[in-house]
């Protein structure tokens, strides 16, 4: 505990995966990748403009070698900007910090985040149920969790952890009607902040507003566009 590589998201995230353990974890490790390039893509509209973020959002190749849940996180709060909110609870399971973003929810989508929450309630309820042991260790865990360790990859240990989340309680009110703070609520609400999970603000480009242009069609070599084509009934 207190490394990088401890796990620390709630039984549930385990049980959810037990039955991928008999993979490799390489098998595993790159259908992981492979889910969070989709919700990149999700986010941004192309994969060309996925592939010029990694050029110059460094914190997004980070992500991609962790193969850890961040660009999920950023796909719900992307979904949930655009008006469905059905998935940010469930994104909320594996990090916390996506509960940040459930005020805003309920004003931009009511029914879908309450819909979402339920059904996550329901979840852990079903989980607490059926094997209540691993959850009351994971309450004794939350409540002596030591502190992460101080190398430069944890990038918030330069900011009290009471004074980062004050700001994240700040920024989630601020959120419901400037939704481009949202992403960096939700990224300070982090208990732990290493580099990758600034991999969440990525969402700021749709939080914001901004509509990327779709890539070209044109040929390679040519300043023409193609013809459209013809379909005949």
């Amino acid at each position: 505990m207190g490394q990088p590589l401890a796990f620390l998201y709630p039984p549930i995230v385990a049980e959810a995966l037990a039955p991928f353990g008999s993979l490799p974890l390489v098998v595993f490790a790159w259908g992981l990748r492979a889910v969070e390039l989709l919700a990149l893509r999700s986010i941004l509209g192309s994969w060309r403009w996925s592939g010029v973020a990694f050029l110059v959002f460094p914190p997004l190749l980070a992500e991609i070698e962790a193969a850890n849940v961040n660009l999920l996180v950023a796909a719900a709060l992307t979904g949930l900007v655009r008006g469905d909110g059905r998935w940010i609870g469930l994104a909320s399971l594996p990090k916390f910090s996506g509960l940040a973003a459930v005020p805003y929810g309920l004003v931009r989508d009511r029914r879908g985040t309450l819909i979402g929450l339920i059904a996550v309630a329901v979840l852990v309820a079903a989980s607490v149920l059926a094997d209540p042991g691993p959850w009351s260790t994971y309450i004794t865990f939350l409540a002596h969790m030591p502190p992460a360790d101080d190398q430069f990859y944890n990038v918030g240990r330069v900011v009290p952890s009471w004074l980062r989340l004050l700001v994240a309680g700040v920024l989630t009110l601020a959120a419901i009607r400037r939704p481009v703070v949202l992403p960096l609520a939700v990224t300070l609400a982090s208990p732990v902040l290493w580099f990758n999970s600034l991999s969440v603000l990525i969402a700021t480009v749709p939080a914001a507003g901004i509509r990327l242009p779709r890539p070209s069609p044109w040929r390679i070599g040519s300043r023409q566009r193609p013809d459209r084509p013809r379909f005949i009934a």
